[in-house]
């Protein structure tokens, strides 16, 4: 990892020959389950700069990895930058963003039933990081939720469902789940807002002479 911090903060970053050694630690990364979004951040930029060594199958991984760490806008910025490096990319690309579509949109159902989604089967940890998600996107939006929602949302069955109110301490009520209130999944008072017009303001200032 010093060697490529080397890289990340040195002039380095910005050579053909830091290719190999960024890729390699992608390579590590996912062996190890691990993250790093700036050596990612900094292989896409080598590949922007240097087209011929653009390698489709760590673009995947990358985009994998970025969709793994929802809702960090990790993957809306790698899909910025890589556009227009190469056709071969932009192919993945097309392949890649309607499944990121259905996950930023909480199509969850429509997600696990995709043969679009088999594009990550290779990288360790995808449909488990999906699920992470999808609970935390659940938990955002109910207090209370079924546990057939919860089964379609994270693609498990009853028992682990269970299994998972008893490790989060989530309060199981018959087929529901009810979740800890935060200040998204409860109401709140809306605050009143008033226009205030000018000659109103500068009358209650002058009050204040």
């Amino acid at each position: 990892m010093s060697d490529v911090q080397s890289i990340l903060d040195g002039p380095a970053r910005f050579e053909e020959a830091s290719v190999e050694a960024l890729e390699k630690y992608h390579n590590e990364q996912l062996a190890a389950k691990q993250y790093n979004f700036d050596a990612n951040a900094a292989l896409i930029k080598l590949y922007q700069f240097y087209p011929a060594r653009a390698n489709e199958k760590i673009v995947v991984q990358v985009l994998g990895q970025a969709l793994m760490n929802l809702p960090k806008p990790d993957f809306t910025l790698c899909l910025h930058m890589l556009q227009g490096i190469s056709e071969g990319i932009e192919a993945v690309l097309e392949k890649v963003t309607p499944v990121s579509q259905l996950l930023e949109g909480s199509q969850f159902t429509t997600f696990w039933a995709s043969e679009d989604r088999q594009i990550f089967k290779d990288i360790p940890g995808f449909d488990d990081a999906v699920r992470q998600y999808a609970l935390g996107q659940l938990q955002l939006s109910y207090q209370k939720v079924s546990k057939d929602l919860v089964k379609k949302y994270l693609q498990i069955d009853d028992a682990a469902v269970d299994a998972l109110a008893k490790e989060k301490g989530f309060e199981a009520e018959g087929g529901s789940i009810r979740f800890p209130l935060t200040c998204c999944n409860q109401a709140t008072p809306k605050l009143r807002q008033d226009n205030l017009q000018f000659q109103q303001l500068n009358r209650f200032v002058s009050h204040l002479r």
